[in-house]
């Protein structure tokens, strides 16, 4: 019978795609040079890369890349407005409303909030806005930003990347545990991701420095880098081809590339990585084509590791060698004949003496173990190399330091030292320098700070102190002037600048969000500080997207606003700006300056650096802010791990904290004889013992376990039981768990409902009971219908238990929250959409519960209702508007037909 639920249920359908084919033709009218039709096509016929000449290398093929993705990068999505990307860029394939945290690929639900475990990662470290601003440009490009634990980010901080030996000390914390799937490391401020996301960073990286680079002075260097640098170059290039994009960098490429307009050309074109960076004059070239040599090329349709060159024979470098517990050394694989492939697996006899990991070995115990490396091309190929490993007793070092006077800022150079380790069988050896940790002893930082009279030696879990340094406050410090550093929009006017606690104004156009523009042709023509530098200007730095000239005015007072170009003061010189930085060395040069621009047109400028003499005693200072803590090393259980606070004005360290020991690592009790028994930390070596008869056993292995006092894990609500637990107070083993009873619900007052129905409600979950009003003593719940909703497109859930009888079915009190915090979410949402994004949250949660969870989300839903109608009229009223800009008409499209497609779902499906 076609009652009148089901007309309603037909308007609704019949609504919908009224408006999707109204819709359609006014976006193929207006838009339809933007379709995703052609996005798709763009992406499968490579017309997006047809115009590049892939005859060039280097800086001159980098410059035309660069030039692509900037041109194709169209819209630039807000640091918040990435929560409405990750969840589709980052989806996870197999669980529909999870994600993948990058680093790890752990898949985790995401409702769009980084307040819950999951936040903005940074893959090139933001350094507090320093690098890049943090919120905008690199700082919210998608194509960059990644989905991460916040804990791990947090650890992670503004480290390098690079290989670190895969240790039970070095794992990086997930969500607080150390147990999950893909493990990250760390040590000596470098991270190692996790496997499959190691190539996935370096094709990040590689994105950065190229669409970026020019912009923000970012660039590559081996060994660590920081701020505007980041490595290991070497370690990130050899990542890239033995991990080439996966199918999960392929499918986000697509879908970053949907809303931004541009590509991520390393995932699309592997081989870019060697034609620019191999060939790009810097001083990592030759270390970057031994890994192609190495692991194979992608040019010419290879694959990564590689070769045309049948391998024959390998070898191992060194063939033999002794390492310590706890410490590690790299082994090297050369294939012959020359151009074959070396690209190996490695294995360890036995990984409980020695493990590997691409060529890194780890001492674990005392023994030998043999690593073989074996052919990936012709498995029958392989060469081994034997590792003694010996239990360090004793470390000492002798000599006298070369350096023992340092600036501020500098890492200590440990030549004229030697380090020599003894071992338990009182053999010795020297460890190289270079192996060890050399650290401010203050700090435990690896640059040295003013004061500082001693350096701390780690190696494994081994400190030893050097004393005799001294380090002075540095003659120079520097002030950096970037767009960044203004505020203000509009059109030319004066603006005031702020950096590294100076101020100062220029004459100039705020409007431009990437560039200080100025030009020949305003009123005025240069730039000055208001506040005096703390010393003597000694040399000033400016950059510029096209050559271009400056007159350099110092002076001891102040300059001022005016017309045309600043008078006063002594002529310095002048300085000739270029993309590289066009510099002049200034002698008593005052601490005022004024930059008059003299060439003609309009100049863009990416960065002014004044380098000035350090503030003098009693000179100016300035009150540090400390900005957020910097993890410096992880504790481990035998070393303190350290974070520190840096001032945001002058990057000067404030506060320095040491970090808590971490627990021991113990193995299981073990007899010993003598009716012992001792257990042993797997990460220190740190071992315990015990008179096993006192443990109740007498057979030296055994003991009777002695309950301690109940240890209550999580209590109970009117929901979810809690429970308990106790354990051995002898060796900590758990004895017994018992689950802790429901509580009462936490019911308010029966109000009336209508119908001769009253109801009431639990504070706490949501549960509701309801009676016949005239049967005040109490009796059976009666269950409730729901009623249609005239006009909201939604039917409301009925026929339903409004909460059911004590003893019914369990319903899932966390989607029911989850439910009305995404209700709560589409209320409040301010714009469009905002609002859509929150409606299609809850209609995908509301279509997870069963007949009674929505029966308790009635009022909810109600609410939701009200959203969505509210929702429809306005996108209505904002589709008619025939001249909205083009980001207005795509969202009305796709939010207008996906609501009342969602409304037209869920009818139907009733």
């Amino acid at each position: 019978m076609f009652t009148l639920k089901n007309m309603k249920k037909f308007g609704v359908v019949f609504l919908s795609i009224c408006v999707l084919v109204c819709a359609l033709g006014c976006w193929i009218g207006v838009f339809s040079p933007s379709t995703s039709t052609e996005i798709a096509d763009a992406a499968t016929n490579d017309s997006y890369y047809a115009n590049l000449n892939e005859n060039l290398t280097g800086t001159a093929f980098r410059a035309e890349l660069a030039s692509l993705i900037t041109s194709t990068h169209k819209y630039n999505p807000t640091y918040d407005g990435l929560r409405n990307i990750f969840d589709e860029s980052d989806a996870d394939p197999n669980k529909s409303g999870n994600i993948l945290w990058f680093y790890t690929g752990t898949s985790v639900s995401f409702n769009g909030s980084f307040s819950t475990g999951t936040n903005r990662e940074h893959v090139w470290p933001k350094n507090a806005g320093n690098a890049f601003p943090e919120t905008s440009d690199a700082g919210s490009d998608a194509h960059h930003l990644r989905p991460t634990n916040s804990s791990l980010n947090s650890t992670r901080s503004n480290n390098s990347f690079g290989e670190v030996p895969q240790t039970v000390g070095n794992i990086v914390k997930e969500n607080g545990s150390s147990s999950y799937d893909n493990l990250c490391y760390q040590a000596n401020d470098t991270f190692y991701p996790g496997e499959g996301y190691r190539g996935a960073t370096a094709r990040i990286l590689m994105y950065v420095q190229t669409r970026w680079g020019d912009k923000y002075n970012l660039s590559f260097v081996l060994g660590n880098g920081y701020n505007k640098t980041i490595g290991d170059i070497e370690d990130l290039f050899k990542w890239h081809l033995e991990e080439p994009p996966t199918a999960e960098e392929i499918a986000r490429n697509e879908a970053v590339y949907a809303v931004q307009g541009n590509r991520n050309p390393f995932i699309d074109h592997p081989e870019y990585a060697e034609m620019i960076y191999c060939h790009d004059g810097e001083n990592y070239n030759d270390e970057l084509q031994a890994c192609v040599d190495k692991y194979g090329s992608y040019l010419s349709g290879g694959q990564g590791g590689s070769s045309d060159v049948e391998v024959t024979s390998l070898s191992i470098t060194p063939s033999s060698t002794t390492i310590a517990a706890n410490s590690t050394t790299r082994l090297t694989v050369t294939a012959y004949p020359t151009g074959a492939s070396s690209a190996v697996t490695w294995s360890s006899s036995n990984s409980n003496i020695a493990s590997v990991d691409n060529g890194i070995v780890t001492g674990v115990s005392a023994g030998t173990a043999t690593i073989t490396a074996t052919s990936t091309k012709n498995p029958s190929i392989k060469a081994t190399a034997t590792i003694s490993v010996k239990a360090i007793s004793a470390i000492t070092i002798s000599g006298t330091p070369t350096k023992t006077k340092y600036m501020a800022g500098e890492k200590f150079n440990p030549a004229g030292l030697t380090v020599t380790a003894t071992y338990t069988d009182n053999s010795t050896i020297t460890i190289p320098t270079s192996d060890c940790q050399w650290l401010d002893g203050t700090t435990k930082l690896a640059t040295l700070s003013q004061g500082t009279t001693t350096v701390l030696m780690r190696y494994g879990n081994f400190e030893k102190t050097i004393t005799g340094i001294t380090v002075e406050k540095s003659t120079t410090q520097t002030l950096t002037i970037t767009r960044d550093s203004f505020s203000g929009s509009g059109g030319y006017a004066w603006t005031t600048w702020s950096a590294g606690g100076i101020s100062g104004k220029a004459f100039m156009y705020p409007g431009n969000a990437n560039s200080i523009q100025m030009n020949s042709s305003k009123t005025a023509q240069y730039i000055f500080n208001t506040t005096a530098l703390p010393g003597d200007i000694v040399s000033i730095t400016i950059k510029t997207t096209a050559d271009k000239t400056w007159q350099v005015l110092t002076s001891s007072t102040p300059f001022s606003e005016g017309s045309g170009k600043a008078t006063g003061g002594t002529v310095a010189g002048t300085v000739n700006s270029s993309t590289t930085g066009g510099s002049l060395s200034i002698s008593g040069g005052g601490k005022y300056f004024a930059l008059n621009y003299t060439s003609t047109g309009a100049v863009y400028i990416d960065e002014i650096v004044i380098v000035y003499n350090a503030e003098s005693e009693g000179g100016n200072t300035h009150t540090h802010t400390p900005g957020d803590w910097i993890v410096d090393s992880n504790s481990t259980c035998a070393i303190q791990g350290s974070r520190h606070t840096e001032c945001t004005g002058c990057g000067e360290v404030i506060d320095v904290e040491s970090l808590p020991l971490e627990n021991h690592k113990f193995g299981n009790w073990s007899a010993t004889g003598n009716d012992k028994e001792t257990r042993t930390c797997s990460v220190c070596g740190h071992s315990e013992t015990r008179d096993a008869e006192n443990q109740g056993g007498g057979s030296g292995t055994t003991h009777t376990h002695t309950p301690g006092e109940w240890i209550i894990d999580s209590t109970s609500t009117c929901a979810i039981q809690g429970s308990r637990h106790t354990e051995c107070t002898g060796c900590g083993e758990v004895v017994d768990v018992e689950t802790l009873p429901l509580e009462s619900h936490k019911f308010g007052d029966w109000t009336a409902t209508g119908n001769d129905k009253e109801i009431r409600t639990c504070s706490v979950c949501g549960h509701s009971e309801t009676r016949d009003a005239e049967n005040q003593g109490g009796g059976t719940d009666t269950p409730s219908g729901g009623t249609d909703t005239p006009g909201g497109g939604i039917d409301t859930p009925g026929g339903g238990n409004q909460g059911g009888n004590e003893g019914g079915d369990e319903v899932d009190q966390e989607l029911i929250a989850s439910f009305n915090t995404a209700v709560d979410a589409a209320q409040s949402a301010t714009t469009m959409s905002e609002k859509f994004s929150a409606i299609k949250t809850a209609l995908s949660l509301y279509n997870q519960m069963s007949s009674d969870e929505k029966a308790l989300a009635t009022g909810a839903f109600a609410d939701l209702e009200d959203v969505i109608d509210a929702y429809n009229n306005a996108a209505t009223v904002v589709n008619n508007e025939s001249n909205k800009a083009t980001e207005n008409a795509i969202m009305l499209f796709a939010g207008t037909f996906s609501v009342l497609a969602f409304a037209a779902y869920f009818l139907l499906r009733r």
